[in-house]
């Protein structure tokens, strides 16, 4: 089966150029790394505290005179708490980001010029700021951006995982996640919580893993009640992780993967509970890898 990538080179070699006909790749453009997750102390818990390190980075394009695009380009580090207990006002990370929700958010205005079918040099240039943490300068930089029903941005080959980054047309994540963190809580909540605990990719290798989820959401039974429905507040899509994912500690590499951090209410009968979820698409179905 050819790759993604194979297809792609095969319609930029027959692509015409914007010139002649070709739309330009104008508009907002999204790409996300999961970075890491990280984890602090608490109460004598040496993992009580967690948070997911993310890296946003956008082109918002528009069309100028000519062959010439000009737009913004936004780089955003950020962090989002895992589990209930994260974002306790007593949870502090190392510097130089110790609050556990920390950002950072670097601009630069950006000219498009094209360079034939469906490629684009970018320059950009160093603009204004925001955020709470400094943990990266800001500096000019130099790109080549090809358009093939997804932006690539590259300075070498497109099939590079480490060095090209493949930005998508910003939407929401795919509703079929829902799904599958649908079905994960009904069967957790049916007599299938020691096989679902088990399955995920956070307890792989831990023999007590599952035994202990299952132990605590059997106590808790008499306080909330029986299991009814779950309510998705928030979900956050994401295009590559780590090649170590999901080990602690910042990326030695990257791989592609479609994925979703996935807030979300467990309704009870007598009370609601918030949680999060790390989904993961694969091999065009989802799965709940990771459970807070």
């Amino acid at each position: 089966m050819k790759s993604f990538f194979c297809v792609v080179l095969t319609a930029l070699w027959s692509a015409p150029s914007w010139s002649s006909g070709a739309p330009p790749p104008a508009g907002l453009w999204t790409q996300v790394d999961f970075r890491s997750i990280e984890a602090a102390p608490l109460d004598g818990e040496p993992n009580a505290c967690l948070r997911a390190w993310f890296e946003v980075r956008r082109y918002d394009i528009r069309p100028q005179s000519g062959d010439v695009l000009a737009g913004m380009f936004t780089d955003t580090t950020q962090t989002r708490t895992l589990g209930l207990m994260s974002a306790h006002e007593r949870c502090r990370f190392p510097e130089p980001a110790p609050m556990p929700l920390s950002n950072q958010m670097r601009t630069w205005s950006v000219t498009l010029s094209a360079q034939g079918a469906n490629r684009w040099i970018t320059r950009a240039r160093p603009e204004s700021g925001a955020g709470n943490v400094k943990l990266s300068s800001t500096e000019a930089f130099e790109t080549r951006l090809t358009l093939v029903g997804v932006l690539i941005d590259t300075k070498g080959d497109l099939d590079d995982p480490d060095g090209a980054l493949v930005f998508r047309p910003a939407a929401g994540p795919p509703p079929d996640f829902r799904t599958a963190l649908e079905s994960m809580l009904v069967r957790m909540n049916s007599g299938e919580c020691l096989a679902v605990a088990g399955s995920l990719t956070m307890g792989a290798g831990r023999q007590d893993f599952a035994a202990r989820v299952c132990e605590l959401r059997r106590r808790r039974t008499p306080f909330v009640g029986n299991y009814i429905s779950v309510r998705v507040s928030s979900s956050f899509e994401f295009d590559r992780v780590p090649k170590g994912f999901p080990a602690l500690g910042p990326p030695s590499g990257w791989k592609r993967q479609h994925g979703v951090l996935c807030s979300f209410m467990e309704v009870f009968e007598k009370q609601e509970l918030p949680a999060d979820a790390i989904l993961l698409e694969e091999g065009g179905r989802w799965r709940v890898a990771m459970l807070w």
